[in-house]
């Protein structure tokens, strides 16, 4: 329990976890993850455990981040022989041809064997027979995941739609999977403690005002087709950043206080828009 604890603390896991309102879910699944192995390692049982897992939630709610750590502990448990984090998506592997595409995944698969492999896949298709395509897919690769549980450990993301509309009707082979963990959307009170989060741990502070101007933005930003949770919290940060470095130009630097270059003003939080949201 104590190397568990450690190693968790160490990378800040928990504070993030607290940050995305998760940290009671992932600790938990670690410790079964380590105790399963453990026993494998004492030959009290023979069965190799699977360290695979289905992570599911819309985007932005740090289902890769979260991968990121869990290879990290893996490594630090001794539970993957390579400190190795490799995330491949849809787009990357697809082809004309499910066959292929299963190849494709098994070829990355072969090159990152010993580490920790992220698959995002991300939402379903738009047609019906886009979809008949990609249930058949989802289970080749669910089966490939327990091929291959044995030389490493893959992590499969996924929109919460594609994962209630896939496994409605296909469940046999979730058996194949021992850990899915749903990532649940945020509110706006959530996505300020990120924020708030992010200003901390960089050395700004937020002045008055900050907090009912960003939490108008990201009502704003919630109602967009492409906003994607924390992600875009991130690039609104940076956006105000910047705005603040435009603001600050324009002043008499004699006249400036040290706590003037690391104080936002509700006023960065206009004209955002000028930088680009599509690609978070």
């Amino acid at each position: 329990k104590t190397l568990i604890d450690d190693i968790i603390r160490e990378h800040d896991f928990l504070e993030e976890r607290k940050q995305r309102g998760l940290e009671g879910d992932i600790k938990p699944l670690y410790r079964e993850s380590y105790n399963k192995w453990r026993r494998y390692s004492y030959e009290i049982t023979t069965e190799l455990p699977s360290l695979n897992m289905i992570f599911y939630g819309d985007r932005g709610t740090g289902k890769k981040r979260t991968a990121e750590l869990y290879a990290s502990v893996l490594n630090q448990f001794g539970l993957i022989v390579k400190d190795s984090f490799s995330s491949i998506t849809k787009g990357e592997v697809i082809s004309e041809y499910p066959k292929e595409t299963v190849n494709r995944i098994k070829r990355i698969l072969e090159r990152n064997k010993g580490g920790v492999v992220y698959i995002d896949w991300g939402e379903r298709g738009i047609s019906e027979e886009e979809n008949k395509e990609e249930d058949i897919l989802l289970d080749s690769i669910i089966r490939l995941m327990d091929e291959y549980k044995r030389k490493m450990v893959i992590v499969l993301s996924m929109s919460e739609k594609s994962m209630k509309a896939h496994f409605s009707s296909n469940n046999e082979t979730l058996s194949f999977v021992p850990y899915i963990l749903h990532f649940p959307s945020q509110s706006l009170d959530d996505l300020w403690s990120y924020f708030s989060f992010l200003v901390s741990k960089e050395g700004y502070v937020c002045g008055r005002g900050v907090k009912k101007k960003m939490k108008e933005v990201l009502e704003n930003e919630k109602t967009k087709e492409n906003f994607a949770g924390r992600i875009s919290v991130r690039r609104l940060f940076e956006n105000a950043k910047m705005n603040m470095a435009l603001r600050l130009s324009s002043s008499d630097f004699s006249t400036l206080t040290d706590s003037a270059f690391i104080t936002l003003k509700a006023q960065d939080f206009n004209n955002l828009s000028w930088l680009d949201l599509e690609s978070s």
